[in-house]
């Protein structure tokens, strides 16, 4: 994830603050902040479900290189 998704998930997610305080924080606009914070959830489930879990589920399909 690069940083600038990262700044947004870490003050939403991890510390809490709203989007407004977030936006004001990274001097952004509040939609920026929503956009950026769905792309970095969709890419974490993504590779959170890569690794643990059930590739049916996955939101983008990988070819089955094994046959």
């Amino acid at each position: 994830m690069d940083e600038k998704h990262r700044f947004v998930f870490l003050l939403r997610d991890v510390e809490g603050l709203s989007v407004k305080e977030t936006a004001e924080a990274l001097d952004l606009s509040e939609v920026n902040v929503k956009v950026r914070l769905l792309r970095t959830r969709l890419q974490l489930r993504e590779q959170l479900t890569r690794t643990l879990g059930d590739p049916d589920r996955r939101l983008v399909k990988t070819q089955d290189h094994s046959h």
